[in-house]
């Protein structure tokens, strides 16, 4: 019965606390004020760090909505700048700002400047007190003078000038603005009039004592005069034609009666030429056309087939065309006349089999010319050679062909041969010799 009543007034006791304790709590809790503050901590609230130091500051941190520690910025730049008058007249001024404080400098003045420091301005002043402060009207008393500045040197503090002096036969205006230097002198003459008379003309001979000296340019028989405006043209009245390349005009007579010389032509005739140079003219019988031209290379012929002989060295060539790159069996006539050919070929074998023929002759615009041909016979002896010789004369005209042919008969193992070993010139394995006889 004891125990019961005990248990009872404990259950009171803890149900009145609780009353109590409600009546002052909010939301969050139990309010702080109704709990001892001894011992306690703000870091024992559960947004709040702890850990820190000496004039620390709590920061709020939004990244996880806790307080930290953190040191306090003090901020930066200044608030107010005082008066920096100096009592020596030099101005303090603002010459930076970093990142932590203003930096300042100090104008002071040299010589020949002064310095105002005011309140909200700082004003320079030249102190130099030379007479020339400006430059003042300097026009002579006259025309004859100009003063100009002659020098402005570094090292001085004003302008230098001169005086401009008119001398003999200058005469000096000197304006507001400018100064004009002219010539006084009205002697010898300022304009020359055209002095067109018909076919005569007026000429300055001379120019002495300040004056100009004309005499009279008249033509003489055979002359004539064209006197312009700007020129004067002397001119024959005999005519020359030009002189071409081939003929020479010479001067045949200077009569003494007609004053005039007579000029005549002398040309080239049949096996001559005129050389007319600048200062000579050389006669001289015509070089004719001529050709030595070969062929350096080994021409076997084919079985019954017709080849033509080939050309490759143009040894001299004048007034005849052959190419040496192209068509080199052709031979073309460039003067129309009569011409000889003699042709030395060279026919060899390559091999000891059997016997063969061998037929060379000449071909005028691809058709053989008559009678032309030199058979040679070739025996079974392995590098076995013979000398053919062919001559031809007869009228060709311009543009003409000349060739060679050639064939075997029996085998494949003649033809022409060249020969390039030895103390010898190189044999070739044909040579033709081409002149004009007219």
């Amino acid at each position: 019965m004891v125990k019961t009543s005990i248990l009872a007034v404990i259950l009171g006791v803890m149900v009145l606390s609780v009353v109590v304790f409600a009546d002052e709590a909010d939301g969050a809790g139990l309010v702080w004020r109704a709990v001892s503050k001894v011992g306690s901590l703000i870091s024992d609230l559960a947004d709040v760090g702890g850990g820190c130091a000496n004039n620390d500051i709590y920061k709020y941190q939004t990244s996880n909505s806790t307080w930290i520690c953190g040191t306090d910025n003090t901020g930066s730049g200044f608030t107010t700048i005082s008066s920096m008058i100096s009592p020596n007249g030099n101005a303090t001024i603002l010459a930076e700002n970093s990142t932590s404080k203003a930096v300042f400098k100090t104008i002071s003045v040299g010589t020949g400047l002064s310095i105002l420091n005011g309140s909200n301005s700082v004003v320079l002043t030249n102190t130099v007190t030379d007479t020339d402060t400006g430059f003042t009207n300097l026009a002579s008393t006259g025309t004859t003078n100009a003063t100009v500045i002659a020098t402005n040197g570094t090292s001085l503090t004003r302008a230098t000038f001169k005086t401009i002096s008119a001398g003999t036969g200058i005469q000096v205006d000197n304006g507001t603005d400018s100064v004009i230097i002219q010539s006084t002198i009205t002697q010898g003459f300022t304009n020359i009039a055209n002095s067109n008379t018909g076919n005569l003309t007026s000429l300055i001979v001379s120019n002495s004592s300040n004056r100009a000296v004309f005499k009279t340019l008249s033509p003489g028989d055979g002359i004539t005069l064209t006197n312009d405006a700007n020129n004067i043209v002397i001119s024959s009245i005999e005519t020359v034609s030009t002189i071409a390349p081939t003929n020479a005009t010479l001067i045949a007579d200077n009569s003494t009666v007609t004053n005039k010389v007579i000029l005549k032509t002398i040309s080239n005739g049949t096996g001559l030429e005129i050389f007319n140079g600048t200062n000579t003219i050389s006669i001289a019988e015509a070089i004719k056309p001529y050709a030595q031209i070969s062929d350096t290379t080994n021409q076997t012929c084919a079985f019954q087939v017709i080849k033509n002989v080939t050309l490759n060295t143009n040894n001299d060539v004048f007034g005849i065309t052959h190419s040496t790159s192209s068509n080199q069996q052709d031979i073309v006539i460039d003067s129309p006349g009569l011409y000889h050919f003699l042709a030395g070929a060279q026919v060899g074998r390559t091999s000891a089999t059997g016997v063969d023929t061998h037929n060379l002759w000449m071909i005028k615009n691809n058709v053989k010319i008559a009678n032309t041909n030199e058979r040679t016979y070739m025996t079974a002896v392995l590098n076995d050679t013979s000398v053919v010789f062919m001559n031809w004369s007869g009228v060709l005209a311009q543009n003409d062909v000349i060739g060679y042919q050639q064939n075997c008969y029996q085998t494949a193992v003649v033809g022409l041969r060249a020969n390039a070993i030895g103390i010898p010139p190189a044999t070739p394995s044909i040579s033709v010799t081409v002149v004009k006889l007219q």
